[in-house]
């Protein structure tokens, strides 16, 4: 390669990161116009839950108070803090030190920046399969995936904007060390260790996982390795042996076993299944469900034709040119295990960036310099990657808790004392951490067994006095007194779960009748009283119920998860819907989703068959309320706030629940559950009192 083509190649692939860059940076644009949807205070909010784990980890390194307990998270228990603290945390902190970036600023710009670094993986790749031409448009289209884009966009503050890169990179510096015909190898294969070592790290929630992928290409790597003599040889594999067992020495002789245990969790994940009779939380996790093939094409490259040409490249790549594949396995199979879950077409991206260069590279040899159809292959690598850019400009990513629901957050620092505990649905768990610096229960990182089901009972409980008595009981009992409750039942944790719903709802004096009928069922040598001061605690930290309007969109999960029965390994599925833009004109509530009449009862839904009929109608007018009852109807409930323009259509069981009573209609009662800041729709605060605890 001449001067001129080595200088127009890096300006090409300078041009093409820098439009990555762009691409992922452009949303600021859309945040300025709308900053009631995603500034808060002139600065940009994370995208997701997640981004405020690393967040706050993030501020206690730079505040110095990183302790090895994290009291924030899982009480009563909190786990401890990660030890070394996440690399990501660590980096965002330390710009926040030694740049003028603030910490949301650092969280936000971050993964852009890094993000767009695959290119260079990617180019090194491509080079190899086709030259710098291939290189560059493989580059292209890894950068412009929407897939990978949304993963990587401003305030989207999690590993991902490094996780692919680093298993590409090992993967290629040990191609190198099987390839190099000097003792210059062995600087490649300490690369790839290095690269390894460093995704170990940087990949903090799957640390074993990431290893396993960062050194899985040393196996092909040694097999394709040559030493110039066997002593040399000898001692390589001496030395690569000596590491392995440092490695155990550090990490434990039980390491195999922890990393099995550690890739079993994560297939697990994947594949959404069950904790025994108990759902997991991934069930509800909509970016963990399995795509269809319009969306890995949407995702990966901008429809079915660009996919199937991606697919028919990397069969000739496989059949091909069989060793760069083996160096390519395991992402390779990562990018395979996107058509089986949405999280992982992250990976899926520039390796179907590689198909496509590939192909087009195998036809416009093919083609050679024939007049007419020499300029087909750069024009459908154009056509396409203007189709891929048109659709990452056009659907800008907003985050997921709005900034009135973050003042809200921010609030609660100062309505409620230090030590109190705020319980929320498991996804507001890092944020509230962050904002409130308020400990909660449940959130996205916690996964003790049934803690989905514990922490959705409040929500989805008909009996006010029954959640408030049970989030006392878990807010000082936590998992633990669960467990020693599911193991008095005999491991009955069906059996065990309705006695615990059935003795909350009672109160302590009804429920010592029920204990003293059914003392078999909690063997061992508790009284009757030990067991009431079990259930009923006398002392525990202040608690507090939030609720926010991104529970319209949770419902589902909420009441499935909180009224879960272990022995029908199920629970309800609520029927739940809120419409926004409501009017009341000619006598009818109406939207272009939905119109009632509030006379009959009768309603019809955009796109239903045939109309239905309510059982009920609530109207909410400020402080007032009044309720409308229908003969004849079917179990379908509407509650309307006219000055809001808002209703939401649920079944009978779901506006018994918890969640409707006190969000939808505000029904206070000081008894259980004293308001202490509501500002509907966006976020209310609720104390949570129960009965007066028995003291052991």
């Amino acid at each position: 390669m001449t001067s001129r083509a080595k200088i127009a190649t890096v300006a090409l692939l300078a041009g093409t990161i820098a439009l990555g860059l762009y691409v992922r940076v452009n949303d600021w644009s859309a945040w300025k116009r709308v900053p009631d949807a995603a500034l808060y205070e002139g600065e940009p909010l994370l995208l997701t839950y997640d981004g405020y784990y690393y967040l706050r980890l993030a501020r206690d390194l730079a505040e110095g108070t990183y302790a090895p307990v994290d009291e924030l998270r899982g009480a009563p228990n909190p786990p401890a803090r990660p030890s070394p603290p996440p690399l990501l945390s660590i980096v965002v902190a330390s710009l926040d030190k030694w740049t003028p970036l603030t910490l949301r600023w650092a969280g936000a710009l971050l993964p852009p920046a890094l993000g767009v670094l695959l290119a260079l993986p990617v180019f090194a790749w491509g080079r190899r399969l086709g030259g710098s031409r291939t290189a560059l448009v493989a580059v292209l289209f890894a950068l412009l995936g929407r897939a990978y884009v949304e993963r990587t966009t401003l305030g989207r503050l999690d590993t991902d904007c490094l996780n692919v890169s680093l298993a590409f990179a090992s993967a290629y510096f040990f191609l190198l060390f099987a390839e190099a015909g000097s003792r210059r190898r062995y600087l490649w294969f300490a690369l790839g260790l290095g690269v390894a070592a460093f995704y170990a790290l940087w990949w903090d929630s799957a640390r074993l996982v990431a290893a396993g992928i960062g050194l899985f290409p040393i196996v092909p790597a040694l097999i394709a390795h040559r030493a110039e003599d066997r002593r040399e040889r000898g001692w390589f594999l001496a030395s690569l042996a000596a590491l392995a067992v440092a490695a155990l020495l550090l990490a434990g002789f039980d390491l195999p076993r922890r990393f099995a245990l550690e890739l079993a969790h994560r297939i697990g994940q994947i594949a959404r299944a069950p904790d025994g009779v108990f759902p997991s939380v991934e069930m509800s996790i909509s970016e963990l469900g399995r795509p269809s093939w319009t969306e890995v094409a949407r995702a990966t490259t901008s429809g079915l034709p660009g996919l199937a040409a991606a697919a028919a490249g990397l069969v000739l790549l496989v059949s091909r040119r069989p060793k760069d594949a083996a160096f390519l396995a395991t992402p390779l199979l990562l990018s395979l295990a996107g058509l089986f879950s949405k999280r992982l077409l992250v990976f899926s991206v520039p390796i179907v960036g590689l198909g496509l260069a590939y192909i087009a590279a195998l036809v416009a040899d093919r083609i050679g310099r024939r007049r007419l159809l020499r300029f087909a292959v750069p024009a459908g690598v154009v056509l396409l990657a203007v189709s891929m850019l048109r659709a990452d400009l056009r659907e800008p990513c907003y985050p997921r808790i709005v900034p009135p629901i973050v003042a809200g957050m921010e609030d609660v620092a100062a309505l409620t004392p230090a030590g109190s505990i705020v319980w929320a649905y498991w996804d507001a768990g890092y944020p509230i951490a962050y904002w409130s610096r308020r400990a909660t229960i449940a959130d996205g990182g916690l996964a003790p067994r049934g803690l989905a089901v514990y922490n959705a009972i409040p929500f989805a409980a008909e009996s006010r006095r029954e959640a408030a008595n049970f989030m006392r009981f878990f807010a000082a009992r936590g998992v633990p007194g669960v467990d020693r409750l599911i193991e008095a039942a005999g491991g009955d944790a069906g059996s065990a779960l309705s006695f615990l719903r059935r003795v909350h709802a009672a109160g302590p004096a009804a429920a010592r009748g029920i204990l003293e009928m059914e003392p078999p069922r909690l063997d061992g040598d508790r009284s009757v009283d030990d067991w009431l001061a079990f259930l009923f605690p006398a002392e525990g930290p202040p608690l507090y119920l939030m609720l926010d309007a991104r529970l319209l969109e949770t419902h589902y999960w909420m009441i499935r998860f909180g009224s879960w029965d272990p022995a029908a390994g199920g629970g309800h599925e609520a029927f739940f819907r809120s419409f926004w833009s409501l009017r009341e004109e000619a006598g009818r509530i109406s939207s272009d989703k939905i119109a009632i009449d509030p006379r009959t009862g009768e309603f019809l839904r955009e796109n239903a068959p045939r109309p239905g009929r309510l059982a009920a109608l609530h109207v909410h007018d400020g402080a007032r309320s009044r309720t409308v009852t229908y003969d004849g109807g079917s179990d379908s409930v509407f509650d309307f706030h006219p000055r809001l323009g808002f209703g939401v259509l649920q079944d009978a069981r779901a506006s018994r629940s918890l969640f409707t009573s006190l969000f939808l209609r505000s029904e206070a009662d000081s008894t259980y559950f004293r308001p202490v800041r509501s500002d509907f729709p966006m976020l209310q605060l609720w104390e949570v009192r129960g009965d007066p605890g028995v003291r052991e």
